[in-house]
């Protein structure tokens, strides 16, 4: 007991004794400070003094570290002061020095007072006051374990999606726009979504120096949001698939904007002159466009990112509308309202146009197929721009996600669109 209270009392008073010189209590000697004023502690009362002093502080010295925790200095106290003296009278029913219900004894009661005259006397900082008195404080153990059981469960999570069988149904319901993969195609697939170096470049489109790295294709495996990089350079071979279809006079004339468009167009109120350095002349043939105005064009295709969500929306010049397609069945009027001053200001600044879209008409796509879950947005936008660019009717469903995800890995990975 001695040596413990003496510890405590050098958290506050005599820091600079080096280990092994006298211990002092406001000048006097500890050990007779305690032979005055506490009988020598039963052996029970030795396992509560160092229950006491479990969450002793970090300003607490070394020594007092060390000392509350050595079992052998413990165990031979124990033994020595059992020896001793005798249990002490009971007192009444209240929780003792371990936290736990039962009766406390003259002996550790008066340690308590003991304790508390010490505490006047060495002044202990006011955490370490309240790490005495709080008997429900969470260990660091408990914290650790609870940490560790939560890691845990992100893992199994983590593991399941990768696990998640990428075979289901293969070939989507319509036939006429999408083919299975091959075999070359799936083992694209495969090196792509496998392991690597995460920086590591797997594809690439010249005209437009997009690049696509392992960690980005990391977007297209089962339950990820898919990122801009993929779904620009889709949107890049897209461009080049219409090319090629105008000299087979195959589908409408189409264009496609990347995703920082429609950011750029209307992120801090519409704004013209933030995208009309897009629609040159020389930038529409850079993006592979075969014609020198946006007005030549059928359909321009935008994909719009909403917070949290993909959504597509066509400036449709063919049939003079306005068609937004939301896989949530959302309908966003502001967006085409943006669109419809782009189109005016780009005739009047390109074609010398006074072109007015006020009645044309706003189509906001209802019977259309819509997401099942909370991560394919992206994959039904880009989706949509697909067949709208083709004028294919939009016969596939969720079900039929997992393989256009495949899809287009493998349409990215070997730098074409069918």
């Amino acid at each position: 007991l001695d040596r413990r209270i003496g510890g405590e009392a050098r958290v506050g008073c005599s820091t600079d004794v080096p280990d092994g010189g006298p211990r002092t209590v406001a000048g006097r000697d500890v050990a007779s400070f305690c032979r005055e004023h506490a009988a020598a502690a039963p052996a029970c009362a030795i396992p509560a003094v160092r229950g006491r002093f479990r969450d002793v502080p970090r300003d607490a010295s070394h020594a007092v570290r060390g000392q509350v925790r050595s079992h052998e200095r413990m165990e031979a106290a124990d033994a020595k002061y059992a020896m001793a003296t005798p249990v002490l009278g009971a007192g009444k029913l209240e929780p003792n020095l371990h936290g736990k219900y039962g009766k406390k004894s003259a002996t550790e009661r008066r340690i308590d007072a003991l304790m508390a005259k010490f505490s006047r006397m060495v002044g202990p900082s006011a955490r370490t006051r309240e790490l005495l008195r709080n008997k429900d404080i969470v260990s660091l153990e408990a914290k650790g374990e609870e940490y560790r059981k939560l890691r845990e469960i992100e893992k199994k999570k983590k593991a399941k999606l990768e696990q998640e069988p990428w075979e289901v149904q293969e070939t989507p319901a319509d036939e006429w726009t999408k083919r299975p993969l091959d075999d070359v195609e799936k083992e694209l697939v495969q090196q792509a979504l496998g392991r690597g170096p995460p920086g590591e470049v797997l594809a690439m489109h010249q005209k437009t120096n997009l690049e696509v790295t392992r960690a980005d294709f990391e977007c297209m495996k089962p339950g990820q949001w898919l990122n801009d990089e993929v779904i620009n350079l889709y949107i890049a071979l897209l461009q080049e698939r219409d090319t090629k279809r105008k000299v087979q006079n195959k589908g409408p004339k189409c264009f496609f904007f990347n995703t920082f468009f429609f950011h750029k167009l209307g992120s801090n109120g519409y704004s013209y002159k933030g995208v009309a350095r897009w629609t040159t002349p020389k930038r529409l043939q850079q993006k592979g466009a075969d014609y020198q105005c946006l007005l030549e064009c059928d359909k321009i295709i935008v994909p719009v990112h909403l917070p949290a969500h993909w959504t597509l929306a066509v400036i449709n010049l063919r049939d003079q509308q306005f068609e937004y397609y939301d896989s949530l069945g959302g309908a966003d009027s502001e967006v085409l309202e943006l669109l419809s001053h782009f189109i005016e200001d780009e005739a009047r600044e390109k074609g010398g146009l006074d072109l007015d879209t006020s009645e044309w008409k706003r189509l906001f796509a209802r019977n259309i197929p819509h997401q099942q879950n909370g991560s394919d947005c992206g994959v039904f936008a880009i989706t949509y721009g697909d067949y709208c660019s083709k004028d294919a009717p939009f016969q596939f469903s969720q079900a039929d996600m997992p393989f256009f995800r495949r899809r287009i890995v493998a349409d990215v990975m070997r730098g074409a669109v069918d």
